[in-house]
């Protein structure tokens, strides 16, 4: 099982839990929706600023892939390898919604909507915390 606002995924290498929504600013960050990189570093620079991943949070953009692994582990977790993420977005067994063992995908991503987005630009990568 997995803690709160977290998904179980199956894989073949391991099973793990996935954050359900993307990572956001923290309320005590002092950019809520950074437009740079350089925002993004100020809040990972700032001792009060906790990365979330909650419903109905902007997801925090802007920021560089070393940016995202620090943001993850700063909440305590680890960002999501390419083939997690990807067997993620696939999507997994949704039983909270009654789809049961129907292999539909669950609401993972895109801030729970029925698909997920990936953002492969520089100034756009969704992060996902495992």
């Amino acid at each position: 099982s997995c803690p709160a606002g977290m998904a179980l995924v199956s894989f073949g290498h391991g099973d793990f839990c996935i954050d359900i929504y993307e990572v956001s600013s923290g309320p005590d960050c002092t950019y809520q929706n950074p437009i740079s990189q350089n925002e993004s570093k100020i809040n990972l620079d700032d001792p009060d600023c906790s990365p979330q991943a909650i419903l109905g949070k902007i997801p925090w953009r802007n920021i560089s892939m070393d940016q995202a692994v620090r943001a993850c582990a700063k909440a305590g977790k680890r960002l999501a390898s390419n083939q997690e993420w990807q067997q993620a977005a696939l999507g997994t067994p949704d039983l909270v919604a009654g789809w049961g063992a129907i292999a539909r995908p669950t609401k993972i991503g895109a801030n729970n909507q029925d698909q997920a987005v990936v953002a492969t630009t520089v100034n756009h990568l969704l992060v996902f915390m495992i």
